[in-house]
């Protein structure tokens, strides 16, 4: 794959985790694992086909400035759902914020006694950054708001098609975001995917994390 005439990267397995890089066709089919659990139903298809005609519109009139346009249609599922947590759906937000999925792994990056290891595993020890850890960053958010509603989608076509590397395809099994309800539609409008009914038969495995 060439970038800006630097080289060529050899890419021999590709790891698809979320469809961001096609972000109006993520951003606009978040509603599924919502209908899928019965947060929305048929009553609320014609709203969320209005949102949905909002993005597009947003788009087209500036792609640099759409991106919180094109966000409500998750917004609307998660506020008729009570505000339910949007990466996972088993949970509402009052959950996160009460501390018993927040803070474990906030204090392990934060307060480890072994937090100099942790950061040399993970490359940033040199950071002069206070805090050195933080969940997300303002800061990185805005520097990538002009770029967020882009489709890079070509990329994995490519890779995929010329390349023919091993995927492996995962996804959050109640992330409102990103689940695999979300993932397969997706998946079958890019080209290389299109009309492939093998993806369906394809090895799956599910993996799962003791969180009590």
């Amino acid at each position: 794959m060439r970038i800006q005439n630097w080289g060529k990267m050899s890419v021999s397995n590709l790891m698809i985790g979320n469809p961001y890089t096609s972000p109006v066709n993520q951003r606009t089919t978040t509603y599924k694992l919502g209908k899928a659990l019965t947060i929305v139903d048929d009553y609320n298809m014609d709203q969320i086909a209005a949102l949905k005609r909002r993005c597009e519109i947003a788009v087209s009139a500036n792609v640099s400035s759409a991106g919180d346009f094109c966000t409500d249609t998750l917004d609307y599922v998660l506020a008729v759902g009570g505000n339910v947590f949007d990466k996972d759906a088993r949970y509402f937000d009052y959950d996160y914020e009460a501390g018993a999925f927040k803070y474990p792994y906030q204090d392990y990056f934060n307060k480890s006694a072994r937090l100099q290891d942790i950061f040399q595993a993970i490359h940033i020890s040199g950071s002069t950054k206070i805090p050195v850890f933080e969940p997300a960053s303002s800061r990185v958010a805005a520097a990538f708001d002009a770029d967020a509603m882009i489709d890079y989608s070509s990329y994995l076509d490519y890779n995929i098609g010329m390349l023919s590397p091993n995927i492996l395809i995962y996804a959050g099994q109640w992330d409102n975001r990103d689940g695999p309800i979300t993932i397969e539609p997706w998946l079958m409008n890019t080209w290389n995917f299109n009309g492939d009914a093998d993806i369906y038969a394809r090895d799956r495995q599910i993996y799962y994390t003791n969180d009590g």
